[in-house]
């Protein structure tokens, strides 16, 4: 009786326990599909949850205060102290570093790891403040935080806890149910000893007929008698068959009769035969498991000439496309949004090179760490901490040098206990360096089997001790191409989209500077006689239409950076112009400059303004600056410098001003020597409308 007592108890706690974990199951599969609904369906870049906001981790620059893998909670917070570690959006991505500095709203941040500080943040850039580090988290997150994990977790805990309330006419079911089964086993045991008798009966006389065939054959009388025998062989046969009928229609009627008798199982073993049977190779038949040389050759000779099958055809293209858009990503700008494509792009080929296996740990993190720097250095001539700037010539030396520098670095700056990681390093190094020499390929190489030759040589150079068969590579080297084409196309109609037959830009080059250029918008419209020749320019090169037309202007000049980056072209400068009009509008202003918020457009369209708007607009231009936007400053013959407005220069990366100007001496004098070494003599107000625009 205690025994039953005690049994009860444990049940109940098990229930009770059950209980629990489906109510926290419940609840995590609450916060997980709410976390779904903010991002996919509203279209949030994050969720929050009374404030709070949780982040995985997918780089050591804050090792080893916060690891790769490890999951953050960020709290909301509008005050910010030095020391505090955030999380803040910088050129759509969320970055988690250390506060270093503060001013007035601004902040620095630094990675514990890093040895360089990051460009200056405002509060609106910040989500909060991190309060809580879960080590190793990620991994949970990945598969506890799935609602299908979620969901099949609930129905499997509810389904132990159903069986656990399970009554005890329930464990008579489950008893009854035992022993039909082993009902069953017993007499199917029982029906295959049966056949074993009628087999070796069979057998047996087979024996005896062959003895009897030996000696009929020496006494001459061979072939009447043995046909003799084969009826009695066959009659014998008949008749056991008959008997195994019977046999089989009596156990069926006793397993009528006794339906709830309990039969015990017998031993198995007993009831198994086991037996070799030799075979002649001449009986072999191969045809099954391998194929004919002339098949193999012909498949070969399939894929090396089936080219179609491997082209980007437009269905393809505006598949890849749909899946890119409904990825529901936001980009400020093309270069943004290109960049992007090509991160899919190389992706694509990662997994086909991998055989397309899932990633084990650390391998996602492995991976988009060097294809970070792969697309900075490959793309921006820039490469964290490893040194890049190259040329277009020594392009693939260099890139496959700062590969291997940042695997090197990985593998130095890793803190873990996963005993493969350098293992797993070094395999998408390898994988990058492919990519690297396939892109040059691609591009420089039109004729498809030249690619072919060229990919398979490098392939078999870099994976030589993963053993590839021909067929196989073949295969790999046709999917890789055709993910190239899908891609560029796509890149291509991304670019048509920009296109403009009305519009087009019109580079006036710079005074002495080879790789300088003033960018203005040039346009074919038509306009009616009834307007004089003043009206339309006044009318279309000021105010809002002036405004818009900026958005134009830099909207094809993106496409232009593009080519840029495609080409390795970073030694060239872009100078624009905007509406005066526009420093007043911090909303607009805001809208036209993200067109070229991307750090290469940074990097190479620098914006001229007068002196006398740069003055008066000077809190909107530091802010430019500190924001990373590149400024050059144009005096003329009524500039004059003030005292109190002399540090304003300073913010500016180039001089504009004419030579021999009545006032070019006092200007020298209030510049700084780093200025003055930027000066550039260049009659540039007469070129643009830099003091027209927007007045």
């Amino acid at each position: 009786m205690m025994v039953l007592e005690k049994k009860d108890l444990y049940k109940k706690i098990v229930n009770i326990v059950l209980d629990i974990l489906i109510f926290l199951f419940g609840i995590v599969l609450f916060i997980s599909i709410y976390n779904n609904i903010q991002i996919n369906l509203f279209g949030n870049k994050y969720s929050s949850f009374f404030g709070y906001s949780t982040f995985e981790v997918q780089t050591g620059s804050m090792s080893p205060t916060i690891n790769p893998g490890d999951w953050i909670i960020v709290k909301k917070s509008q005050v910010i102290h030095l020391n505090d570690i955030v999380t803040y959006e910088r050129n759509n991505e969320f970055i988690t570093h250390r506060v270093i500095e503060s001013y007035k709203g601004t902040f620095v941040t630094q990675g514990d790891a890093n040895n360089t500080k990051d460009a200056a943040i405002n509060q609106d850039q910040i989500v909060g403040v991190v309060v809580k580090i879960l080590p190793s988290f990620g991994i949970i997150r990945k598969t506890l935080f799935n609602p299908v994990v979620l969901i099949a977790l609930i129905i499997t805990v509810y389904l132990c806890g159903y069986v656990l309330r399970s009554d005890a006419k329930g464990e008579e079911k489950n008893s009854k149910i035992k022993n039909l089964i082993d009902d069953f086993i017993g007499k199917a045991i029982n029906k295959a000893k049966e056949l074993e008798k009628v087999k070796d009966s069979a057998i047996e006389t087979e024996a005896k007929d062959s003895s009897l065939e030996n000696n009929e054959a020496a006494s001459g009388n061979s072939n009447y008698d043995r046909e003799e025998k084969n009826k009695e062989t066959e009659k014998d046969i008949a008749n056991s068959d008959d008997l195994k009928d019977d046999e089989e229609e009596a156990i069926e009627e006793d397993e009528l009769i006794e339906e709830d008798k309990e039969i015990p199982p017998e031993d198995v073993s007993q009831t198994m035969v086991f037996r070799m049977v030799a075979v002649d190779k001449n009986e072999l038949d191969n045809s099954s498991f391998n194929l004919s040389l002339d098949t193999l050759n012909g498949l070969e000779d399939s894929i090396n000439d089936d080219a179609k099958s491997y082209e980007a055809n437009n269905d393809e293209v505006e598949e890849r496309m749909k899946i890119i858009k409904n990825k529901r990503k936001k980009f400020k700008n093309i270069i943004e949004k290109s960049m992007y494509i090509k991160k899919e792009e190389i992706n694509e080929i990662i997994d086909i090179l991998n055989n397309f296996e899932k990633y084990k740990t650390n391998e996602a993190t492995i991976k988009d760490e060097i294809l970070n720097n792969y697309v900075d250095g490959k793309y921006y001539n820039f490469c964290g901490n490893v040194n890049v700037e190259y040329v277009h010539k020594n392009s693939i030396t260099k890139i496959d040098s700062a590969i291997k520098e940042t695997g090197a670095q990985l593998i130095k700056k890793y803190r873990g206990s996963d005993n493969k990681y350098k293992e797993k390093v070094d395999r998408f190094v390898k994988y990058f360096l492919l990519i690297n020499n396939f892109e040059n390929v691609f591009n420089l190489e039109s004729d498809i089997n030249s690619k072919r030759e060229a990919y398979g040589i490098k392939i078999k150079k870099i994976l030589k001790e993963d053993f590839i068969s021909e067929m196989d590579l073949k295969i790999m080297i046709n999917k890789i191409i055709k993910v190239q084409k899908i891609y560029t196309s796509i890149i291509k109609k991304l670019l048509e989209e920009q296109s403009s037959s009305t519009f087009q830009l019109d580079f006036s080059k710079i005074t002495n500077k080879k790789n300088f250029f003033y960018v203005s918008l040039a346009h074919n419209i038509n306009f009616s006689k009834v307007y004089s020749d003043y009206i339309v320019d006044k009318t279309y090169t000021s105010g809002v239409i002036a405004e818009d037309k900026s958005m134009i202007l830099l909207n094809l000049l993106s496409v232009k950076l593009l080519d840029d980056m495609y080409n390795s072209v970073f030694n060239e400068k872009y100078f624009i112009s905007l509406p005066v009009s526009l420093y007043s509008k911090s909303t607009k202003l805001d809208k036209v400059l993200s067109m070229i918020s991307d750090e290469f457009a940074k990097n190479n369209v620098i914006i001229a303004v007068e002196y006398d708007t740069l003055v008066a607009n000077k809190k909107k231009f530091n802010d430019m600056k500190k924001s990373g936007y590149h400024l050059a400053v144009v005096f003329n013959e009524d500039s004059i410098i003030k005292s109190k407005d002399q540090k304003n220069i300073n913010i500016a990366d180039y001089v504009f001003m004419k030579k021999n100007m009545g006032n070019e001496k006092e200007i020298l004098e209030k510049l700084t020597d780093d200025l003055k070494k930027s000066i550039i003599y260049d009659d540039i107000l007469n070129k643009t409308n830099i003091g027209d625009g927007g007045k």
